[in-house]
């Protein structure tokens, strides 16, 4: 699909844009060997692609007000699917909302800014399915970062996929 433009090089602008999506394009160039015109033109055929998705800016949700991050599983009842969609759509509250196998249909995260405000958002979910929660106690890992998949870089020698940018050829300085 887009294999042709998922080279070492790409991997390494997408490493470092995933760092800090703010790094100009003459920075990018430096640290991977190309002139910042090249690195324009291959993040424009990123983004063309679809690779490149968008450049987003990270809320600290808990500095403005929500306090609690929650999963909430829902088992649908028939016919209540796209219901439940629409609803989660317009819901400020649901970050995410995910169509999953198994016992239950759907996934959302949201936050809320008191065990109040998540007991209004299960409200509304109930007429649609069977809600059940769960509570984020701690984030262990919070900043998805996107590397190519072990099987295409060759392990490292260590029994893992290169992560760090200088495992994956970036030059940091």
């Amino acid at each position: 699909m887009n294999g042709h433009l998922m080279d070492s090089v790409s991997w390494q602008i997408l490493g470092l844009l995933q760092q800090n999506a703010r790094i100009s394009f003459s920075e990018i160039g430096r640290r991977v060997g190309l002139t910042p015109t090249a690195v324009a033109e291959r993040m424009r055929r990123l983004e063309d692609a679809r690779i490149i998705r968008g450049y987003r800016l990270e809320i600290g949700a808990d500095q403005v007000g929500y306090a609690m991050t929650v999963f909430i599983r829902v088992a649908v009842r028939p016919g209540a699917s796209a219901q439940l969609a629409r609803l989660a759509g317009a819901t400020p509250e649901v970050l995410e909302c995910y169509r999953i196998t198994g016992d239950d249909s759907y996934l959302l995260k949201a936050i809320v800014t008191s065990v109040q405000h998540l007991e209004q958002l299960l409200l509304r979910i109930r007429p649609l399915g069977q809600p059940a929660t769960s509570v984020v106690l701690s984030c262990v890992q919070s900043h998805p970062v996107v590397q190519p998949a072990a099987a295409d870089l060759g392990q490292n020698g260590n029994g893992r996929a290169p992560t760090r940018p200088e495992e994956l050829g970036v030059r940091t300085a």
